[in-house]
């Protein structure tokens, strides 16, 4: 599966010592499209910052988008092609898997 590829094991380390630490915490997931590294065709990698308390730690997704359909906003494609519905509930999944991770340590903790 991509996001137990995403997720290293140092990064799920690191993870679990931060929900552990701050367990009454929430955790906020966001998307965002790093413009810094974008080619010269418009793409750019889509990294997904997980946040719990004051700690952040961004994670490459290894997906790669065109700015221009990309929306900041709501940290998502903007266009309703085929290819970006695909890549929106990749993203959506990503998220899930770090909310139903953060669940599980917070049960065995």
């Amino acid at each position: 599966h991509i996001m137990d590829d995403l997720i290293s094991a140092p990064c799920s380390e690191y993870i679990n010592h931060l929900i552990l630490r701050d367990m009454r915490k929430s955790i906020a997931v966001k998307f965002f499209a790093r413009k810094g590294r974008a080619t010269d065709e418009g793409f750019a990698p889509v990294f997904m910052r997980i946040g719990i308390g004051e700690k952040r730690i961004s994670i490459a997704t290894k997906i790669q988008v065109k700015l221009s359909e990309w929306s900041v906003q709501n940290s998502k494609l903007k266009t309703n092609s085929e290819d970006s519905r695909r890549v929106n509930k990749i993203l959506e999944g990503f998220k899930f898997k770090a909310f139903d991770y953060q669940r599980e340590l917070m049960t065995e903790g």
